[in-house]
C-alpha cells in the first residue's frame, strides 16, 4: 500500500497539480493580502520521501467513517477495537482506481502541511485538499463523486483553475467567489463542526 500512494505521489496527475490560494476567511474582505500558499508537485514529491523515509506511514483504514476514502492523522488515535493509528498516518480505505487516488492526493495535502509544520487555518488547510482531490477527478475524467456540500464546492473552485490552466496560466490563484463558497460549505458541514471549534 505505501508504494500505490507514492507511485501516485510521484504520479502524472500529482505532477499536473500547482495552484496558489490565500489563507483568508470566508468572511475576509482582503483579497489575497493576507498571505498565499501553494500546493504543487513538489510537494507531493516531499510527502512521498516521508513515506519512503518512515516519517509518514501509510495503513488500511479499519473505522474510518462512511464517505471517506482515506483520513491523515496528524497525531495518533485508538481505533474503536482498540487497535492504535501512529501520528503522521495516512489510512486508505477500500476503494480502489481514480477515486482513491483522489482521496489519497486530498490527504497527501494535509500530511504535507502537516511535515512542513506550515502555519495556516483549518479551515484553509481543509479547503486547499479539496480542490486537490477536485482537480484529479477532473483531470483523470472520473465522474465526481459528490458526497457533500464541500465536494460540490470544491468542484467549482477546480473547473475555474482548469480554465486557467487552458488558458496557459503556469500557477494559478483560485478565484475569490468559488473558493469563498467552498470555505462556507466546509464552515457549514457537520462533518467538520468539531474540528473547527477546536473540540
Amino acid at each position: 500500500m505505501p508504494r500505490r500512494v507514492v507511485d501516485i505521489l510521484r504520479g502524472p496527475i500529482a505532477g499536473r497539480i500547482n495552484y496558489s490560494f490565500p489563507d483568508v476567511a470566508a468572511h475576509d474582505v482582503f483579497w489575497p493580502l493576507t498571505g498565499v500558499h501553494r500546493v504543487t508537485p513538489a510537494a507531493f514529491h516531499d510527502v512521498a520521501r516521508a513515506i519512503e523515509s518512515g516519517i509518514i506511514h501509510v495503513e488500511h483504514a479499519r473505522d474510518i467513517g462512511a464517505g471517506f476514502d482515506a483520513q491523515y492523522n496528524s497525531s495518533g488515535r485508538t481505533r474503536r477495537d482498540g487497535t492504535v493509528v501512529r501520528a503522521k498516518t495516512i489510512e486508505i480505505g477500500g476503494t480502489s482506481g481514480r477515486v482513491q487516488m483522489g482521496a489519497i492526493l486530498h490527504e497527501c495535502v494535509h500530511a504535507y502541511f502537516d511535515l512542513v509544520h506550515y502555519r495556516m487555518s483549518i479551515l484553509t488547510n481543509e479547503a486547499a485538499a479539496y480542490v486537490t482531490s477536485a482537480l484529479a477527478y477532473r483531470m483523470t475524467g472520473v465522474p465526481w463523486p459528490r458526497i457533500n456540500d464541500p465536494d460540490r464546492a470544491g468542484e467549482n473552485v477546480a473547473d475555474r483553475l482548469m480554465h486557467q490552466y487552458a488558458t496557459g496560466v503556469g500557477v494559478p490563484m483560485v478565484s475569490r467567489e468559488p473558493w469563498v463558497g467552498l470555505l462556507q460549505a466546509i464552515q457549514a458541514s457537520p462533518d467538520y463542526a468539531s474540528e473547527l471549534s477546536g473540540h
